[in-house]
């Protein structure tokens, strides 16, 4: 038996046994004590139960009517429709996962506050962490939330503030708590059914169930089993995105030149002639020679297909003067997700290839004639495989919480285990390609059991790179690759609470709460070794265009809070937090937090916050292997001449990126004041000003290392790196043994994780709800929810440029969200609407000629957006609930974005066009 299994299976036992004790159904209840009549809420922001504490933190509560009336089946569609965790990349779903390194995990997802990213953002199930997602996304540990079911969640507590001091020193940008049914009686299906009025089959079904018993002896059981399944939108599925404005000039046609004249192209007459560019008029070549285009568009989801099923029980037994309480939830989710087909560079074809067209061998005979040579026994090729990449995966995640809380005289204290684990199983499904197989098959070199020392008079099997790359099935069969990679994190994790009443002072009672934590956390990630980069293989993966990176590591982590509530006078309290967590792998930091609430009147509340935070390296990026990259390098005038050629707007650079065990911490303050006014009984006004500052980031910054280069001769080599070099660049020219700049680099750039960034972010954000008795009509509630983001100024390290992201790329600044609710005797509904403003697109690498085939001008911005949902429901009995939600009620098509190749930015806006959903409720 594992470690694992030996420490789970006392757990398991612990969790399950209050379940006999439920099933005891006495009729003699327990007696309880007068404390324990009503039961005491900890809201997140604080450990303190039991004290007034409204209005002192700004808190977004999405509860169980809200998220019944969105067209939300997962928790990441359901905060899409929240602001703060809207805008930048920070927060991602499936429109961006797929086969490549840079994509995001195969069906998985992250919220991210106030676009500072997922792994600042601290993800709570009722209070406590689970385990992250095995997979990182790149470098950065998250919660994935899709392997939470939404059946699951009674409410959603957002506080978007740091919160290191009260839940842990990776809250930098705040914490959203998942709060899990409980309590319930009785039991509830609800199906529902989705599909956009496109033409494409983008159907969505849910179905879940929830029961619950309450028994004569106190205790409860609630259960929920959820199943949920999206079918998966193509990019080719609207009109809008079918084609890519920027079309890649590697197709499944392939480019072809000899050896020594890599200038001159040619490409066969059988690519259609809507795709071929050989110098017609309209069809210009590229500065390379002739092409066959490729559409990636045609390949690439907008959305993957997501597959879930959920369950879980709650379970609620008083013990005596306690309370045993148990928590479980088990998810299993699935997802196919494509990118575009592999391309391939250089790869040598031989010249005598038996499926060699006539028309293409007659030009470059006569290309040889001309030129005075004997044809060369290969030719090189570029080009792309017929089939996209695509990876399938399958994350299976287990939870399970088991306590005792009770009263302790006037304190109220809370202790558990609590043991999670997410195991994620990825497989190339298409298109994943070994390189070695392939190079023998240009050559007729490929023996059929997959062997590369055949030759073509005995055996060799032939891959045909021409005519579109036809007839292949059987080398296919034998060169595709399914490059398994394997994944799993727990986290076994031990806490104690206690808070009360401490002393009473002139302005009233002096509370506090204290507790201990102790978790150990472990992640592995054991990619095919085919698709790793290793210093065996130089870093070079031994399958086409895909590779995967490697990661193993564990930590022990403990920590110390308390918090206090302290009446500095009548109207004036202030609340005092403190934390120390220390982690055995990098040590320990404590971090304050104060907050300060003046209630001016009893409609009116000033608060302000003040907090610090930390965040230690993550797993990931303590334990990672290398991964292989590529970086953009803007053609500065200082690296024209050497690494840029004149007159370039950008240059793309490989790269190989190394983990460090010797990373510093992040840390972050954060600042926010504001106001909270009930000016009449039926509505309220909310506005906080927020501030972020977040050093020492961890990241890559390839611009960097090469300016530092230019004046520093040690990070220069001659020829390819070293392997064991984990900073410093490749030259092809050398002068005594270093590497010399020149216009062209011969090896790639390796780079490390180092702590390196500087961001900071500030804002304001306002809320307003109104209530309106319509008397016999019903009534009826108008709420406002805005958040502007001032300033959003990013640095990759403290010599780089300063980024100004807040209105540029991908960060709109001013967020909005309206929504109209009514409710009558037996009829409800409503009308919302979300607002992105407009943003820059990102069209600064583009020419002049580019600009004028599109039509548009340099410094164009995408236009904002609104979309507008409607819902409708009807209770038809007291059992029976029926209800209809229309998603982009007017069908507003996405504002088209240059800046991506997809022609609409994802991360902000959506291409489902009107989308309908019905479901039904039945109670019994």
């Amino acid at each position: 038996m594992s470690k694992w299994n030996l420490l789970l299976a006392p757990i398991v036992g612990f969790a399950l046994s209050p379940v006999a004790l439920a099933m005891q159904d006495t009729s003699a209840a327990n007696e309880t004590t007068e404390n324990e009549d009503v039961e005491k809420i900890s809201v997140t922001g604080s450990q303190i139960k039991g004290v007034d504490l409204e209005g002192a933190q700004p808190l977004t509560i999405i509860d169980a009517e809200e998220i019944a009336n969105t067209p939300a089946d997962t928790l990441s569609e359901l905060l899409k429709y929240t602001a703060q965790t809207r805008g930048g990349t920070g927060s991602f779903n499936t429109s961006s996962s797929g086969a490549l390194q840079a994509d995001s995990p195969v069906g998985q997802a992250a919220a991210s506050l106030r676009g500072l990213g997922a792994s600042s953002t601290l993800t709570l199930v009722n209070g406590r962490r689970i385990s992250a997602s095995s997979f990182a996304n790149n470098f950065e540990n998250f919660v994935d939330i899709n392997s939470i079911p939404l059946a699951a969640i009674e409410r959603v507590e957002i506080l978007a503030n740091g919160a290191s001091a009260t839940y842990g020193a990776d809250a930098i940008a705040g914490v959203i708590n998942y709060i899990l049914k409980k309590d319930y009686e009785g039991a509830e299906i609800n199906l529902g059914y989705g599909n956009s009025e496109a033409s494409s089959s983008d159907d969505k079904i849910n179905l879940n169930i929830v029961a619950g018993k309450n028994f004569s002896n106190g205790a409860n059981l609630t259960g929920y089993l959820d199943y949920y399944k999206r079918n998966a939108l193509y990019d080719r599925d609207r009109e809008q995105t079918a084609y890519s404005f920027f079309p890649s000039q590697q197709g499944i046609y392939p480019s072809f030149n000899t050896p020594f004249f890599d200038d001159i192209d040619y490409v066969e007459a059988s690519c259609p002639d809507p795709l071929r560019y050989d110098g017609r008029e309209g069809f210009p070549t590229s500065s390379f020679g002739e092409y066959c285009e490729y559409n990636q568009n045609a390949y690439l989801p907008t959305y993957a297909g997501l597959e879930q099923v959920g369950a879980g029980v709650n379970l609620n037994v008083p013990v005596g003067t306690m309370n045993w309480f148990t928590e479980v939830m088990v998810s299993q989710t699935k997802s196919t997700s494509n990118s575009t087909a592999a391309p391939f560079s250089g790869y040598a074809v031989a010249y005598d290839h038996p499926d060699f067209p006539d028309e293409l061998k007659a030009r470059y005979d006569a290309l040889y004639a001309d030129l005075g040579f004997a044809p060369d026994s290969t030719l090189s090729l570029w080009g792309r495989f017929p089939e996209g990449r695509t990876l399938s995966n399958t994350t299976d995640a287990f939870r399970v919480v088991s306590g005792l809380n009770g009263y302790f005289g006037m304190w109220d204290w809370e202790a558990a285990v609590s043991y999670s684990q997410s195991k994620s199983e990825q497989r190339g499904e298409a298109g994943i390609i070994n390189e070695a197989q392939f190079e023998a098959a240009l050559l007729g070199e490929l023996c059929a059991d997959g062997s590369t020392n055949c030759s073509p008079d005995e055996g060799g099997l032939w891959y045909n790179p021409f005519g579109g790359q036809t007839g292949n099935d059987d080398v296919l069969a034998l060169i595709e690759e399914q490059v398994p990679r394997n994944g799993e994190s727990t986290l076994l994790g031990f806490d104690y609470k206690m808070s009360g009443e401490l002393f009473e002072v002139t302005h009233g009672m002096v509370s506090a709460a204290f507790g201990a934590e102790f978790r150990r956390e472990e992640i592995t990630d054991r990619p095919d070794p085919i698709a790793r980069g290793t210093f065996e293989n130089n870093y070079d993966p031994g399958v086409i265009g895909f590779g995967s990176t490697g990661a193993e590591a564990e930590r022990d982590q403990w920590a110390l809070y308390s918090e206090f509530f302290i009446p500095l006078l009548p109207d004036v309290d202030l609340q005092l937090a403190g934390r120390y967590d220390h982690y055995d792998d990098f040590g320990g930091d404590f971090n304050p937090k104060a907050t300060v609430r003046y209630t001016a009147t009893d409609a009116l509340i000033f608060r302000a916050s003040w907090a610090e935070s930390f965040r230690a390296p993550s797993l990931s990026q303590v334990g990672a292997e290398v991964t292989l990259s590529s970086f953009a390098l803007d053609c500065k005038s200082e690296f024209i001449g050497n690494y840029c050629f004149e007159g370039d707007v950008e240059n793309t650079f490989l790269s190989k990126i190394f983990g460090n065990d010797d990373l510093e911490a992040e840390t972050s303050t954060s600042y926010n004041a504001g106001f909270a006014w009930s000016y009449s009984d039926d509505a309220t006004l909310t506005f906080d000003y927020w501030n972020f500052e977040h050093d020492n980031i961890v990241g890559i910054d390839g611009e960097f290392l090469l300016r530092r280069s230019i004046n520093d001769p040690s990070l220069r080599y001659c020829g390819e790196l070293p392997a064991t070099i984990t900073e410093g660049i490749g030259f092809e020219e050398c002068e005594n043994g270093v590497g010399v700049i020149t216009s062209r680099l011969a090896g790639d750039v390796h780079l490390q994780l180092q702590n390196l960034g500087i961001q900071e972010t500030d804002g304001f954000d306002i809320t307003y709800t109104h209530y309106f008795d319509l008397a016999d009509a019903g009534s009826l509630r108008w709420t406002f929810d805005a958040t502007h983001v001032l300033n959003f100024d990013r640095q990759k390290s403290v010599e780089s440029e300063v980024e100004r992201l807040a209105g540029d790329w991908r960060y709109p600044d001013t967020l909005l969200s309206s929504r109209l609710s009514w409710s009558g005797d037996a009829w409800f509904g409503g009308l919302s609407a979300q607002y992105t403003s407009g943003y820059k697109d990102n069209i600064e690498g583009l020419n002049s000629d580019e600009l004028e085939r599109l039509g548009i001008r340099a410094g164009r911005e995408i236009p904002s957006w609104t979309k507008v949902n409607a819902n409708l429901g009807y209770e038809v009995n007291r059992d029976l609930t029926l209800r209809l939600v229309i998603e982009n009620l007017f069908d507003r098509e996405a504002p088209t974005a240059y800046g991506t190749g997809a022609n609409v930015d994802h991360y902000n806006h959506d291409t489902m066009g009107r989308y309908f959903r019905v479901s039904a409720t039945y109670r019994f």
